[in-house]
């Protein structure tokens, strides 16, 4: 099977969500991985196991059988290489091994494989920028964006299970935003506006769900949020999925129709309470409501409530879009 095209679907299905290798060499290292004979330890089983998995998650879109059987043999490497010491490929191993269950849609073994990759990535310290840099900048860099891939898993998933996250940021020093140094602004990073939404959302999650009450300044400070990071990135990703950016490649694509169908859902977390109590206000006032209501001035929850639906709306659009000019990757797992 060639390396390449398996490699590049990988990329494609993973752009925005995760960020695990040196993108520029990793066909090139799986080659040479396959090419060479790998004696049995507990080392080189981990670094397989890592090869298998992306090989794994690349093949699902042309050959499910042997995405599967790859998936299946890694899953038995990853575990026997537990008993061993943990380093960066054991946490790239259950990211991958949880990203895989995620685009098979077991969510539930996605949750479970997660804990394990976040107490590996505790323990050997990513979430400290400090402790990645004592391994040159490549490392750095390397290190700093698995906490940050992470994060965005952890995120999703404890969003879309309302359990409670694996992450926090309470001791993390890695910063979620990256600048460009001769230009001074901030560069066209998916992974960087994935977590920065994520992280809005943990907010609406604590802030308003979990103490189960909302008011107009708690939203005011929530929207203001939303309202910075889509002044970074709205119109960025618009360009990107409409093919007016230089970032037109399709996992880009794929990876910023992802990001932004998360923005409009903070948007709907944020604002659905004001549209349940708008729909029970007009319910319980009946026909006399709906004769009557173009005479009610809009007051500030009724455009939030409106908000809602514009935002469950404006979800759709980008999807639908990609759907008919045929670039959506299938098992895409937050549009899923």
């Amino acid at each position: 099977m060639p390396v390449g095209p398996v490699v590049s679907s990988y990329l494609d299905v993973t752009a925005g969500l995760i960020d695990l290798f040196d993108n520029t060499r990793l066909a090139a290292d799986i080659d040479a991985w396959a090419e060479r004979p790998r004696p049995r330890d507990r080392a080189t089983n981990t670094s397989s196991a890592v090869n298998y998995l992306v090989l794994a998650i690349g093949c699902r879109k042309s050959d499910e059988n042997t995405a599967q059987r790859y998936f299946d043999y890694a899953r038995s490497l990853a575990f026997e290489s537990l008993s061993g010491d943990l380093g960066v490929a054991s946490v790239q191993l259950f990211i991958l091994v949880t990203f895989y269950s995620l685009t098979a849609c077991q969510i539930n073994a996605a949750f479970l494989f997660f804990g394990i990759a976040a107490r590996a990535a505790y323990s050997i310290g990513i979430h400290r920028t400090a402790v990645n840099a004592r391994f040159g900048p490549e490392l750095h860099r390397q290190r700093d964006r698995l906490w940050k891939s992470l994060r965005v898993l952890d995120l999703f998933l404890s969003t879309s299970m309302g359990r409670p996250p694996a992450t926090s940021d309470l001791d993390c020093t890695v910063q979620y935003r990256a600048h460009d140094d001769e230009a001074g602004h901030e560069t066209v990073d998916l992974l960087d506006a994935a977590a920065q939404i994520f992280l809005v959302i943990e907010a609406i999650v604590v802030e308003i769900y979990s103490r189960r009450k909302i008011s107009p300044r708690l939203t005011e400070g929530i929207s203001r949020e939303l309202r910075e990071w889509s002044t970074r990135w709205l119109q960025q990703l618009k360009d990107i999925i409409e093919g007016t950016s230089r970032y037109h490649q399709p996992g880009m694509v794929n990876g910023a129709c992802q990001i932004l169908c998360s923005y409009y859902y903070a948007v709907i977390l944020v604002s659905r309470p004001f549209l349940m109590v708008e729909l029970h206000r007009r319910l319980s006032e009946g026909g006399q409501f709906a004769a009557e209501s173009r005479a009610y001035p809009m007051t500030g929850k009724s455009k939030l409530a409106d908000a809602c639906i514009d935002a469950a709306i404006l979800m759709v659009e980008p999807v639908k879009d990609l759907i008919e000019r045929g670039l959506m990757i299938r098992a895409a797992p937050v549009i899923v």
